[in-house]
């Protein structure tokens, strides 16, 4: 994640992303102006 990050890319999760406490510390890589989450919501 963090090499994605250095590149500068946008970086989408939803929350089935996070299913384990690994990949939820990955995700506080992210900036957030380079975080999209996405929902199922209307």
């Amino acid at each position: 994640m963090l090499q994605l990050v250095e590149l500068g890319l946008e970086i989408s999760v939803s929350g089935i992303s996070f299913q384990t406490d690994k990949q939820l510390e990955m995700a506080k890589d992210i900036s957030l102006d380079k975080l999209l989450l996405e929902t199922d919501a209307l």
